[in-house]
């Protein structure tokens, strides 16, 4: 990928990142080939895999170094994290892989914060 088509995605995904909270917008991605929904949230500074996501497609979790806790994930407030997963996931020609906690979510499959 040539460093003007590498601007461009950034600058992409910069523009899709500055809506407002409430209208975060749903992207697609391929997770092990599978079509999966991913939110990209740069006002967050976690990143996270669904657990329903990592079960369904078999990928190994390992312990996070230290077990924490996540807020307002959802309504039932504090979440424990005892699971890790390493996310490889392909976005248009963008691709990566990004540590994410595992938790249970229904609004997304992958959350991606800031780095």
């Amino acid at each position: 990928m040539s460093k003007q088509e590498d601007y461009g995605l950034e600058k992409k995904l910069r523009l899709r990142v500055r809506v407002s909270k409430s209208q975060l917008p749903l992207v697609r991605c391929l997770v092990l080939g599978k079509l999966c929904s991913i939110i990209i949230d740069g006002m967050s500074s976690i990143n996270v895999a669904s657990l329903r996501l990592v079960e369904k497609l078999g990928i190994p979790t390992l312990p996070p170094p230290k077990p924490h806790k996540l807020q307002r994930l959802n309504e039932k407030g504090e979440i424990v994290v005892d699971k890790q997963v390493l996310m490889a996931f392909t976005l248009a020609s963008y691709k990566d892989e990004v540590m994410c906690d595992v938790v249970s979510m229904e609004e997304a499959y992958i959350l991606l914060g800031r780095p």
